[in-house]
């Protein structure tokens, strides 16, 4: 409220499990929600992410994560991981998301059809 100049009110604002907010936005029970830049259900049910110009919400770019023994029995690993994170954006990541939790197609076909795509 302070970052943006506005008051929503503590009678507006409902804590709820991330699995409910979407159908509940879907269905008017809610107007705004806290989500994910790239969350599936955006492009499903055509809503509009709103720019946090004030950068009030911490970036949450992906970054992979190896521990240093794995590296070290798998060297190239690294440059793997490191072409296929600079081409996941936020909207490739959206796209990808929303095959699993919309089309409901499984993660390991939807990773195997990307990195197909991408010549990977």
């Amino acid at each position: 409220e302070k970052a943006y100049d506005f008051e929503a009110g503590r009678a507006n604002v409902r804590p709820m499990d991330l699995g409910l907010t979407y159908p509940a936005l879907a269905n008017g029970d809610l107007d705004t929600i806290s989500a994910q830049a790239t969350d599936g259900q955006i492009a499903a049910l055509k809503l509009r992410v709103l720019e946090d110009d004030k950068h009030f919400f911490p970036n949450y770019a992906l970054t992979p994560v190896v521990r240093k023994e794995v590296l070290d029995q798998h060297p190239d690993l690294k440059e793997t991981l490191e072409a296929v994170s600079t081409k996941l954006d936020d909207a490739t990541m959206q796209r990808l998301n929303s095959e699993v939790d919309v089309d409901k197609k499984t993660v390991e076909a939807v990773a195997a059809d990307y990195l197909k795509s991408v010549g990977m």
